[in-house]
């Protein structure tokens, strides 16, 4: 017996140093050496299943040996318990490994043991694992049986921890389904239990689930704003894997919109959080989309790169609901180069892995490849066989596109097949159902307009009622008094209204006269003229040196130089693509200029995206030039301007660094000064103006022997 409470001593032990948060490799040498001298009996279960427990993400196989060895020695002990939590474990196991099958079929026998013994928490949890276990299989009607059960007695029991994950992973089912809507109602139920709570990884999962029902629905915005707010939460956890899922969903949604070079950036960005050597259904998932990507610009190579790389690693991978789609999107590409036969034995081959896990939303399209593949071989009778059969399907579930276009090649095809009557037909529900996909936003919005200007009307109505209700109880005496002192506050409202008026324009007009100042002041001090000259000059050196090429080159710098520079004045806000560009071509012509007297970079942070974030023109450039002109140029060695863009705490921060001779060389230096002046004015206006809240500083740069080593200017601009 004092061995027994010794052991629990050391167990209480080993569970505080895994709260306190020390080392987790202690703890797991601890429990093996624990277990050398342990004997054959219930507590050696315990300790297995421990190890197994705590080994499951580090090392999977040697998990699965300790968890085994708790199951056998159970059964030998009749320690019915034990074998349950062993088994438990080999479920988890299996799951992680996306076993899909084994994991259900030790589920199963765990869930029938808490069910018996009515360990409902217990039951509740294995539940949902076996539920999502299902909906990975495609086993879809079982999942939700199951999820909706545990719902139910989460409810019962008033298991609050578990509610939201049980509605979130029905959710699931309903995406799986094709059901949009009711996956969308369940998510923002689960969203409403998480947000009540502190934010976590599972919030940012449910954000990305969202946004990929509307991606589905073809509302690319909504999608996007839900995939940025999984992103942001994402990041502010620091989930590596995670932050791989989302960039991945807004890849797929750039792909939709035909943007492919933003989608395979982002495609990137989720590889770069992944082991590509480990195959994983993350990077199947990405290796499929970015295929799709390079198909869709009409790379037809890379795109089979992409496929067969996640194909390669199908046979490692259980359960996945895309492997159909992936023989589709293999079968497609072919179909693209006209290469039929292998185009449909690839079309046979999705037919198949779809038929395995209820997928009709791809074996409709499927049918339709298969059917739009027999149309362009010229079996107009195969072809009809597909595209009806795939017709039912598409009809059956919803989904319009798919439906649209299989009318489309029907019509084709009746029409080949000298059927003019049902090509007639085929074609005028092809119109109707492509009518529908475009027209049904428009009549919403017009209903919304009608029922505003009704809404509006009746209120007036009423307004006029009470209004004349209330003018027939007053006295008639009365009334012209009333009328009289209203008629006076009236004028002297309008007199002081008027003049108010007066004075707000003659502000606005002066604000006005000032920004426009300003922003002449600061054209004129980008095009000043020797700069102007200097670079003509330059270009003039190269034609007379016969340098053809450098003087083209050099003159369509200059050119797009002063075209960007005029159009930027007519803007308020340029973006920060634009402002880099026009950085780049000023800096490449003062190089020229100085003869290569100094050298220059610009670094941007990859959580970055330039296009997308705009700031006011006419700032940068003035910091730039005094860089150039009063910071490296009177260096009796190379300088060095650097520019760096970096985004933290909802903050873009723009550092402008130069290793030059700092602000104390010159001090009559009126230009610089002018500059800055202006640059000051700008920003105080801007601020005035816009509340945009931009601040900025300068900094005098000293090397180790506190000498002048240069200067650093620094803006930040909320985002």
């Amino acid at each position: 017996m004092r061995k027994y409470k010794a052991y629990y001593v050391f167990l209480f032990l080993c569970a505080f140093l895994c709260q306190s948060g020390l080392a987790q490799t202690t703890l797991i040498d601890s429990l093996q050496q624990v277990l050398q001298n342990s004997p054959n009996d219930t507590n050696r279960v315990n300790i297995l299943s421990t190890l197994s427990r705590k080994l499951i993400q580090k090392e999977t196989e040697k998990a699965l040996t300790y968890a085994r060895e708790g199951i056998k020695l159970s059964k030998e002990l009749n320690f019915e318990n034990g074998r349950i939590m062993c088994e438990a474990q080999v479920a988890t196991i299996f799951y992680f490994q996306a076993k899909y099958h084994q994991a259900a079929d030790y589920l199963t026998r765990v869930l029938s043991y808490y069910r018996k013994e009515g360990q409902t928490k217990f039951q509740i949890q294995t539940s949902i694992t076996l539920g999502t276990t299902y909906e990975k299989l495609g086993r879809f009607d079982e999942a939700l049986e199951i999820l909706q059960e545990a719902l139910q007695l989460a409810n019962d029991i008033q298991y609050k921890r578990a509610l939201p994950y049980c509605i979130n992973n029905i959710a699931n089912v309903y995406l799986r389904k094709a059901e949009y809507d009711k996956a969308i109602s369940s998510y923002q139920k689960a969203v409403e239990l998480y947000e009540s709570a502190q934010p976590d990884q599972n919030l940012a999962n449910t954000y990305r689930n969202i946004g990929i029902v509307y991606k589905l629905k073809g509302d690319y915005d909504q999608a996007l704003q839900y995939f940025y707010k999984a992103l942001e939460l994402s990041e502010r956890l620091a989930r590596p894997v995670y932050l791989s899922e989302v960039w991945n969903s807004i890849g797929t949604v750039f792909t939709e919109l035909n943007r492919p070079d933003k989608s395979k950036a982002a495609f990137q960005k989720a590889l770069a959080y992944l082991d590509r050597e480990t195959p994983s259904k993350r990077l199947y998932n990405i290796y499929i989309n970015l295929g799709k990507s390079h198909f869709f610009s009409n790379e037809l190579d890379s795109a089979l790169y992409y496929y067969h790389q996640s194909l390669s690693m199908s046979d490692s991978l259980e359960g996945f609901l895309s492997k159909g789609v992936l023989f589709n999107n293999i079968g497609n590409v072919y179909l693209k180069r006209e290469a039929y036969r292998t185009a449909l034995d690839y079309f046979h081959r999705a037919i198949e892995a779809d038929s395995l896990i209820e997928n009709e939303e791809n074996t409709g399209r499927t049918l339709m490849s298969m059917g739009k593949s027999y149309l362009l071989i010229g079996d107009y009778t195969q072809s009809i066989k597909y595209l009806s059969s795939a017709l039912e399907i598409v009809e059956k579930i919803g989904a319009k596109q798919i439906k649209s276009n299989t009318l489309k090649y029907l019509s084709e095809a009746y029409r080949k097949n000298e059927d003019t009557e049902k090509a007639f037909d085929y074609f005028q529900r092809h119109v109707a159902v492509k009518d529908s996909l475009f027209n049904k936003a428009t009549a919403a919005k017009i209903d919304e307009l009608i029922f505003d200007h009704e809404t509006t009307k009746k209120q007036q109505k009423i307004k006029l009622l009470e209004q004349s209700r209330t003018n027939q109880k007053l006295v008639q005496h009365r009334l012209w008094i009333i009328l009289i002192a209203t008629s006076l506050i009236g004028v002297l409202i309008f007199l002081y209204q008027g003049q108010r008026i007066r004075n707000i324009k003659q502000r606005e007009t002066l604000l006005d006269i000032q920004k426009n100042l300003l922003e002449l002041q600061m054209l004129r001090n980008q095009m000043k003229p020797h700069f102007v000259f200097n670079a003509l000059t330059s270009i003039q050196n190269f034609l007379l040196l016969k340098d053809n090429p450098k003087a083209i080159h050099y003159l369509s710098e200059f050119a797009q130089l002063m075209r960007e520079m005029l159009e930027n004045t007519e803007k308020d806000f340029i973006s920060l693509e634009d402002e880099i560009n026009y950085l780049n071509r000023y800096l490449k012509l003062e190089q020229l200029r100085s003869n290569n007297q100094f050298s220059s970079e610009i670094s941007i942070a990859e959580n970055l995206i330039p296009e997308d974030i705009f700031i006011p023109n006419l700032l940068l450039q003035p910091i730039v030039e005094n860089a150039i002109w009063h910071g490296v140029m009177p260096l009796k060695k190379e300088g060095k301007i650097s520019i760096r863009l970096t985004r933290e705490n909802g903050l873009l921060k723009i550092a402008v660094e130069d290793n030059g001779v700092g602000r104390k060389f010159k001090k009559n230096n009126l230009h610089q000064s002018k500059g800055l002046h202006l640059l000051k004015q700008r920003i105080e206006m801007l601020n005035k103006e816009k509340d945009l809240g931009i601040h900025w500083f300068i900094q005098d740069l000293k090397d180790q022997r506190g000498q002048a080593s240069g200067t650093l200017v620094g803006l930040t601009f909320p985002l």
